[in-house]
């Protein structure tokens, strides 16, 4: 067995050709022939998947020091992140989910089981999700999934893989650093054991990190309401585990058991709950658990599955207040608490039948079963700790939603040999009934073509839906002037066309460059309900744009570069105004980012990374709160360095990275008169060894 300690801290600032001696992890053949599965469900290369999809590999997170799920996929063009100190919002293509979203407009999952929070559909893409050692790659599909997946696959996909006993030894992985003011450290541990006829990967990761210090952008609309802008007691304390079991019970029968622990832990200075108070603390836990078997018999592959998951906010350690500043807190006699928790059965089946050694089809059937413990807010008196019930108990509800699908993959016309030899086609068709809504039909269809070994062309176009979360549905304000639910909502929909060229431009470099087009109808919107803000359908939203990604490896240089451009117009039904017609909210239109690896020696990599992003139009909420003049956050400019050392072939490594070196002053849109700040510079130092 192999040992592997990592020891890491960061502290904030007040504010190759194939054959080379010096290689990189991976060269441009390798990065063209990359083998994915989250388009198909079944292993295909990048290069033939019916979708747009990038993949950061372990090496990407190894040596650009990603600390989180987050801040990895923040590099991918066409993906916008938000990140409020608490959790990651990304926004798709011009399409940011809004007011407490949370990057609910995708579907996140690990080794494509869903981890998202079933209240409120919300993903935590922090250190609480998983430790970062243990991921093999993400593979990140941008546009509709639906058809494939299922509700909530809105957007976008991201798919998580797992490292497995063929990929890594068995090893245990720590890492720990200092706890002090602006600073911050954990630790991480990695086992992994295997056997001839099976494979144990175990992880656990704990970290904790002050924030404190940063201050209010002066754009907030609300920054003349503060005496004090800096932000204090900004603590977070996120946790995350994961197992998984696979046994070979014969060559042709798989057993796999995973489990996941999440808990997020965070103080919440820059949210709308009682921006900048320094007590506002948000406790949330989520944990699933599943079983699947694997069995090929001749042309025929079986896949079944059953899977629990639960979550729930932590209420004896949560605080949330409407209060704004400290001397109001502290004042405060009662506080609210919110009681909402969810229980659910995942089960599902999928057949695939191989017609060819080229063409594949696939039927399956699922179902969702959500023992939804509906939010009841309860008024905390802080003397006797007594709970009060502010607006009435709402009784437990359950949301069931079961699904049906077929799949055709294949090279329909590889015997005709020629042009059409290598054509791909995928055809998907997917039915969803919700207890909550009517059923949804989506589909999609992807054509893909290597023209030749230099040059192939994609043309997709699908449908996707977002289903209503339990919390939009039937959430209770946590205080007067706060969301109330809404029963009536309708899922939102998106139609996308895609189209993607690849092309080898010679034998170190390699480029693609896509072209998409999206529509999403039914867009959910908070609007004036009384004294309190209402989800309802009434926005439509329409973006287009392209992203341009080239990766040059030229010996033991290896450089990317990806731009980013999308246009999107919000149209939002007013009862009294008509149509209002504006620009996206929340999202740059260009993004740009140059990447550089020099592979000095294999022990010794330093690396630079410049990201600029223009303009992004503030919230409607903050708009709103502006007298309806509506203002843009400034762009910005980032310069990123990394220095790699490995000591004694990869048994030690040394990763030191800094953020924001110029330590550049730069916000992001937030919601109800509170706009966010950016990371300072920041300081990254990493020690993995092997004993």
């Amino acid at each position: 067995m192999q040992f592997l300690l990592s020891i890491s801290w960061f502290s904030q600032g007040v504010y190759a050709e194939e054959n080379s001696d010096v290689n990189p992890e991976l060269s441009l053949h390798d990065l063209m022939n990359l083998t994915v599965k989250t388009a198909t469900k079944t292993a295909t290369k990048v290069s033939e998947a019916p979708a747009i999809i990038n993949v950061i590999t372990a090496d990407d997170i190894k040596n650009w020091g990603y600390l989180s799920v987050g801040e990895a996929l923040s590099q991918v063009p066409g993906i916008y992140d938000v990140f409020d100190q608490v959790s990651h919002n990304l926004g798709v293509r011009g399409i940011n989910g809004g007011f407490r979203s949370n990057s609910r407009i995708m579907k996140v999952m690990i080794n494509s089981q869903p981890i998202s929070n079933r209240v409120d559909t919300n993903n935590l893409l922090g250190p609480e999700l998983i430790p970062m050692q243990m991921i093999d790659r993400i593979e990140v599909v941008r546009g509709p999934a639906s058809a494939v997946y299922g509700a909530n696959a809105f957007l976008g996909v991201v798919n998580i893989i797992t490292k497995s006993k063929e990929m890594t030894p068995a090893q245990i992985h720590a890492y720990a650093g200092a706890l002090k003011t602006k600073q911050g450290g954990g630790l991480e541990i990695l086992s992994n054991y295997g056997g001839e006829q099976w494979d144990l990967l175990i992880g656990v990761n704990g970290s904790k990190y002050d924030r404190s210090g940063l201050e209010l952008p002066e754009s907030s609309p609300f920054y003349a309401n503060y005496d004090k802008i800096e932000s204090e007691n900004d603590l977070s304390a996120p946790r995350s585990a994961y197992l998984n079991f696979k046994l070979d019970v014969t060559d042709s029968t798989k057993v796999e058991l995973d489990g996941h622990y999440s808990k997020l832990d965070s103080y919440a200075e820059f949210l709308d709950y009682g921006t900048l108070s320094h007590i506002n603390r948000i406790v949330q836990e989520n944990y699933y658990s599943r079983l699947s078997v694997d069995q090929t018999m001749g042309p025929v592959n079986i896949k079944l599955y059953a899977a629990a998951a639960s979550g729930q906010p932590i209420k004896d350690e949560e605080r949330l207040s409407a209060f704004r500043n400290e001397t109001s807190a502290s004042a405060e006699t009662t506080h609210p608490v919110r009681d909402v928790s969810y229980q659910g059965v995942d089960q599902g089946i999928e057949i695939r039948y191989a017609i060819t050694e080229k063409d594949f089809f696939t039927v399956g059937a699922d179902q969702i079963r959500n023992k939804q413990n509906l939010m009841t807010v309860y008024s905390k008196n802080l003397s006797d700790d007594s709970l009060t019930a502010s607006s009435g108990v709402q009784e437990r509800k359950v949301i069931t939603n079961t699904g049906v699908f077929a799949q055709y993959t294949g090279k329909p016309l590889a015997s005709m040999g020629g042009a059409v030899e290598g054509l791909g086609l995928t055809l998907n068709v997917r039915n969803d009934k919700n207890s909550e809504y009517e059923a949804k039909t989506t589909y999609r269809v992807g054509i893909v073509n290597e023209l030749n070994e230099s040059i192939y062309l994609k043309l997709l176009h699908g449908t996707s839906f977002k289903a209503p979360a339990a919390g939009q549905l039937y959430a209770q304000p946590l205080y007067a002037g706060e969301i109330i639910g809404n029963p009536d909502l309708e899922p939102e929909t998106a139609a996308t066309t895609e189209l993607q060229v690849g092309y080898k431009v010679s034998k170190n470099i390699f480029s693609n460059i896509s072209f998409f087009l999206t529509e999403v109808k039914d867009k959910v919107e908070l609007v004036p309900f009384g004294n309190n803000q209402r989800p309802e359908n009434r926005g439509l939203q329409t973006s287009y744009g392209s992203e341009l990604e080239t990766a040059a490896v030229f010996s033991e240089h290896k450089i990317t570069w990806m731009l980013g451009f999308q246009n999107t117009t919000n149209v939002t039904e007013d009862p009294f105004r008509g149509d209002l017609e504006s620009p996206s909210n929340s999202y740059p239109a260009i993004t740009t980012q140059l990447s550089y690896l020099y592979y000095i020696s294999k022990s010794i990599i330093p690396g630079l990374q410049l990201r600029h992003v223009t303009e992004r139009r503030a919230s409607i909420s903050n708009i709103t709160e502006n007298k309806l003049k509506p203002y843009a956050l400034e762009a910005y400019t980032l310069v990123n360095l990394v220095y790699n050392h490995k000591f004694s072939g990869d048994k030690q490594w040394l990763n030191l990275k800094v953020n924001n070196l110029l330590d550049t002053a730069y916000a992001e849109p937030g919601y109800a008169g509170v706009d966010v700040p950016g990371i300072k510079r920041e300081f990254i130092a990493s020690y993995h060894l092997v004993l």
